[in-house]
């Protein structure tokens, strides 16, 4: 039995990523992870589109899922996470070890995940010499079909609580968001009344995508 898992907090929520992937070890839901935030993160480097991202932050939780892998799978992962580290989930939170689903499971020191950088710090901070004001650049927009794979995940692994715990544990939803849904997709009235729900003032603001 492989003693390596990995706790997903983006796309790999979606079933249907996981299958493509031929991911096939146990997925086993996480409704609260202690010690973590999802953060949409504009400035991930390499990427041309905001991405999921996590912080510490000890007074904040995030949900998500943790998938049994073994020795290929997580050197597939490796190869496909360019721009991100592959870290020990303990590593970077409080009181993993204690909470519920890794201790059932046995899972102390095999939890990885994948971060930007190898680290819980968020890229769009920005930088300047000691004294100077940084100048931040443009962000990446928050993108709704990226939107639509993680929020259908989330509705299909854990229904309709769960989703809207996703989305309302992912902060950042203000920054620019177009809508380049250009056909309707299944699940995508779900994840419309999810977002409206959650964070409606956001979700009206998008910019639809010019064809």
């Amino acid at each position: 039995m492989s003693n390596h898992h990995v706790f997903g907090y983006a796309s790999l929520i979606h079933e249907g990523i996981r299958n493509s992937l031929n991911l096939t070890g146990k997925a086993e839901i996480v409704e609260e992870l202690p010690g973590v935030q999802r953060v949409w993160d504009p400035q991930i480097p390499g990427s041309k589109r905001a991405r999921l991202n996590l912080k510490a932050d000890k007074y904040a939780h995030t949900n998500g899922v943790v998938l049994q892998v073994d020795e290929a799978e997580l050197r597939l992962l490796d190869g496909l996470n360019k721009g991100y580290a592959r870290v020990h989930l303990e590593d970077h939170i409080h009181g993993k070890d204690n909470h519920p689903t890794f201790q059932r499971r046995g899972m102390s020191s095999t939890v990885w995940i994948y971060l930007p950088n190898g680290n819980m710090n968020p890229t769009n901070q920005g930088t300047a010499e000691p004294g100077k004001s940084a100048a931040a650049p443009d962000p990446n927009p928050i993108v709704q079909t990226y939107v639509d794979q993680v929020v259908i995940g989330a509705l299909r692994l854990g229904g309709p609580h769960f989703a809207y715990h996703f989305v309302d544990a992912t902060k950042g939803w203000h920054h620019p968001w177009v809508n380049n849904r250009t056909q309707s997709i299944p699940g995508a009235g779900e994840v419309d009344a999810v977002l409206e729900r959650i964070v409606g003032k956001e979700f009206r603001k998008r910019t639809n995508l010019k064809s």
